[in-house]
């Protein structure tokens, strides 16, 4: 299961302790500015990638601190993190390949 939030710069250091509790901790993590992003929403996303168990504890957790994206939206975000991934692994090809 997948979980996308934007994540207002206030509220960015209680959201990542958030991260750091068990179940959610274990799950593959992942924060990106809205620039590295190329969004114009000023702040950070969260890509919670894991056990529905720990996706729903984090809704369950973060719904006052962050927006948790959907449909569109949602698909859009999780599609451009993807890329920056692929395109780092295709970096370390190009180094250690």
């Amino acid at each position: 299961m997948q979980v996308v939030f934007f994540v207002e710069k206030e509220n960015l250091n209680k959201v990542k302790d958030v991260t750091g509790e068990e179940p959610i901790v274990r799950q593959s993590i992942t924060f990106r500015d809205n620039k590295s992003l190329g969004l114009e929403k000023e702040g950070n996303y969260l890509m919670i990638d894991g056990s529905e168990e720990a996706c729903r504890d984090a809704q369950e957790k973060l719904k006052d601190l962050a927006e948790e994206l959907e449909n569109e939206e949602k698909e859009k975000v999780i599609d451009k993190m993807k890329k920056m991934e692929d395109s780092a692994l295709e970096g370390f090809g190009g180094i250690f390949g």
